[in-house]
């Protein structure tokens, strides 16, 4: 509803992000895997298991995936990233192993048709696969956390469930102010 009320401000943030995966060479891997950020994503869940950094994120994503497909544009991607891509297999799933410029490694990898993940370890890959084939339920460390996850709803346009130390951990590297910005 947010978005069909304000049609102009999303075609810009559209044009801009567009813009952006052009730079980064990333839209002709897209257009190679069939895949529409905006008409095959409709989803978004970053996860930042406690007493993690944030870098150590979970990403699931939710949407239209088509696993051949985005395998043949990670497939052509691999031979531009030289030894920066490679496929592996985790929990008997098909993993992208990704290493940054920063030589940071994430494991990308489809799950089902309506299913990708994202995350920095393969025991993290390996348990959502569990999770994802009903092998291991989803647990939580502390109860507030499954109360304030049971709270959030696909009506929602954006939801944020944290407790106060991942917040504060997040809040460390925050934007000073300083005595030079307009009060």
């Amino acid at each position: 509803e947010v978005a069909k009320a304000n049609k102009t401000i999303i075609d810009i943030a559209k044009a801009k992000l567009e813009e952006q995966l052009d730079d980064k060479g990333v839209t002709k891997h897209l257009k190679k895997a069939d895949f529409d950020l905006f008409r095959d994503l409709s989803s978004v869940t970053i996860a930042v298991p406690g007493g993690r950094n944030p870098e150590e994120a979970f990403i699931l994503l939710e949407g239209n995936f088509n696993a051949e497909k985005i395998e043949a544009a990670i497939t052509e991607a691999a031979k531009d990233a030289g030894d920066k891509v490679k496929m592996t297999k985790i929990a008997g799933i098909k993993a992208y192993e990704v290493s940054t410029k920063d030589e940071k490694t994430m494991y990308l990898g489809v799950l089902s048709k309506k299913t990708m993940i994202a995350c920095v370890t393969k025991k993290d890959f390996a348990a959502a696969v569990e999770r994802s084939e009903g092998k291991k339920a989803p647990a939580f460390k502390t109860d507030v956390i499954k109360k304030l996850v049971g709270t959030v709803n696909s009506k929602q346009s954006i939801s944020m469930v944290a407790t106060s130390k991942i917040l504060a951990k997040l809040a460390e590297n925050a934007p000073q102010a300083n005595g030079n910005q307009a009060q």
